[in-house]
């Protein structure tokens, strides 16, 4: 059940980095060709780390760079790396993407619309046929989600929206906080209801359903009134740092839960909600001190 408190996070971070990369005034391929060799290179030493690895454990040592590649189509021992082959597709296309909403702005909504489609009817399909249709097409590859992800996440910051709606932006800190789980409970709810429909227990089938989309739409309109607020230093202090770890705290908590589920299944099943907190603080952590060491760094960190 508390799985699916997670069910959100990664359209929302797609959400997100649409919303900070197609905000620029200008972006250059330049520019998001650095970000993709920075976005690279973790998984290359860490594919390099599995390699050498294999020399002391079965006598051999597989190419690298093949391990990489093969990483970001969700295969092999790093396929949680898949999340970062497809943020490097979607960012190649966020010049182009960028261009759109900067000089055809209803053909860049048009997109979004029948994105928005796509994953609908992939939804629907499934609900009907009683399976996730997109099973067979690894993450990577789903694109018509992380596009339109993108995407909404950069007209929630460019578009005009009604009074009433309006409102959600200027929402108190208690009524902000008390938003968000709600919309993070509702979600939650629907997704266990989706999974026993589907007959699945992942919750990466649920990210094309209207309930997430709706959920992080929400969310997206109070990040957008929370980066345009004045902040205390320590809440700004906290906010860099969380998202200065972001992509760290990914790669490292993927790892301290295998660990906890070979070595302590038990524990892991019992103490969930504790563990979510437990994990993330401990990731956070040593993403922080890996950060301080030079060419460890890079290990966890895209700067």
């Amino acid at each position: 059940m508390t799985y699916y408190f997670g069910t959100m996070a990664i359209p929302i971070f797609f959400s997100i980095n649409g919303y900070l990369i197609l905000g620029r005034k200008r972006l250059s391929y330049q520019y998001i060709l650095t970000k993709v060799y920075h976005l690279l290179l973790p998984v290359f030493l860490w594919s390099l780390v599995g390699s050498v690895s294999q020399i002391y454990i079965n006598h051999i040592f597989p190419n690298p760079i093949e391990s990489a590649f093969l990483s970001l189509l969700q295969i092999g021992n790093f396929y949680v790396f898949w999340f970062i082959g497809a943020l490097v597709i979607v960012q190649l296309c966020s010049p182009v993407l960028h261009w759109l909403m900067q000089h055809r702005w209803l053909l860049f909504q048009g997109c979004i619309l029948l994105l928005g489609i796509a994953c609908t009817a992939v939804m629907v399909t499934s609900y009907y046929l009683g399976y996730p249709v997109s099973k067979n097409i690894i993450q990577t590859f789903r694109l018509w989600t992380w596009l339109f992800y993108f995407m909404l996440g950069a007209w929630v910051r460019n578009i005009k929206l009604p009074v009433s709606i309006e409102k959600m932006r200027t929402l108190s800190k208690l009524n902000r906080i008390l938003s968000f789980l709600i919309v993070v409970a509702f979600v939650q709810v629907l997704s266990v209801i989706s999974a026993t429909r589907l007959r699945t227990g992942l919750a990466e089938f649920d990210y094309d359903s209207l309930f997430v989309i709706v959920g992080v739409l929400i969310v997206m309109l109070l990040y957008s009134q929370v980066v345009s607020l004045g902040r205390s230093r320590l809440v700004t202090h906290l906010i860099h740092h969380v998202a200065s770890n972001t992509m760290g705290i990914f790669i490292i908590h993927s790892i301290i839960i295998r660990v906890l589920i070979k070595f302590a299944p038990s524990m892991f099943r019992s103490f969930t909600p504790v563990l979510i907190i437990v994990v993330f603080v401990v990731s956070d952590v040593i993403v922080t001190v890996a950060k301080r060491i030079p060419l460890v760094r890079y290990f966890v960190s895209l700067d």
